[in-house]
């Protein structure tokens, strides 16, 4: 994707709203390839990948020699890690509200996204003494034919 579409400021806006959370000491947009790499003094880690667009609707009906109109739906998938020195329970309630608040607050994502949603992935992982968890921020935006 280019530098500046749509995707990537989408993904930018994202990762800079879980910049303002204080809790949060790794934010990444590239997933470690062994999850035993990252230091300990890097938990919570939270890392932000994003999809691809996916055309929901197409609007050619501009006037003659106008642009089309696309309006596309990019999933941008936010991955969580933490150590859990109190309750795991306890700690992803703690990770997940901060996150759920944050990535409600401008559901516009700077770019005039038409909606966003945010919902949780799978059941939390607790494999000792790291858990995860996942949430997916589904953005819908318009876009010509060269601006996804």
């Amino acid at each position: 994707m280019a530098t500046g579409s749509q995707r990537e400021q989408i993904l930018e806006y994202v990762v800079g709203q879980i910049e303002e959370i204080d809790r949060f000491k790794l934010i990444a947009r590239d997933l470690p390839d062994d999850i035993a790499s990252i230091p300990s003094t890097q938990f919570p880690a939270c890392y932000v990948v994003g999809g691809l667009p996916v055309a929901a609707e197409h609007d050619d009906s501009m006037r003659p020699g106008g642009a089309d109109v696309f309006l596309s739906q990019l999933d941008v998938v936010v991955f969580v890690w933490d150590r859990a020195s109190q309750s795991w329970d306890t700690r992803i309630s703690d990770l997940a509200d901060d996150l759920w608040a944050k990535l409600w607050e401008n559901p516009t994502k700077g770019i005039g996204a038409v909606k966003t949603s945010v919902f949780f992935g799978e059941i939390p992982t607790w494999n000792p003494p790291t858990v995860s968890f996942n949430l997916t921020v589904r953005v819908r935006y318009k876009h010509t034919i060269g601006g996804i």
